[in-house]
């Protein structure tokens, strides 16, 4: 069998095939398997971008949410301060009234104190001409009792 096996001839087209599909496929598998490995790195580094960008991505909404808290509480003060100034001009309006009132009161009772003081006028000028009038009986009537005299002497005359 030995003795066979050698006396066949070797197919040259088939020897040459075969050699050049073995080199093509080594050959091609270094190219895939570098091609893989670049792959891997280029799916390496991605998944290492896309975690960092995740990180960074969480960090900003965070902070979103921050100054969203921020602001809700900024608008929530404006409210408050908005409410006081809204009480402290009703308050202006209420003492702007009552001001008015006064005011008006105290030019009401101005007239009074000056009708009241042309009213003492007139009483003192009618005083004065009663003690006038006394002088003149007191001076007059010299006949008058003691008890006349004493009156003109209490009166001051």
């Amino acid at each position: 069998m030995k003795e066979q096996l050698l006396k066949r001839k070797l197919n040259p087209f088939l020897l040459i095939t075969t050699v050049l599909v073995l080199a093509i496929l080594a050959g091609s598998s270094v190219f895939y398997q570098t091609e893989l490995g670049d792959l891997v790195s280029t799916r390496n580094q991605l998944q290492e971008d896309l975690e960092n960008t995740s990180a960074e991505l969480q960090k900003t909404i965070n902070e979103k949410e921050k100054l969203n808290n921020t602001i809700d509480n900024l608008e929530s003060s404006i409210r408050e301060k908005n409410n006081e100034i809204d009480l402290k001009d009703d308050r202006i309006t209420v003492l702007e009234r009552e001001m008015d009132e006064v005011e008006t009161e105290n030019t009401e009772l101005e007239s009074e104190v000056s009708n009241l003081n042309s009213s003492v006028s007139g009483l003192e000028d009618d005083v004065d001409s009663l003690n006038g009038s006394l002088h003149i009986i007191c001076d007059s009537n010299s006949s008058l009792t003691e008890s006349a005299e004493q009156n003109c002497e209490n009166q001051g005359h």
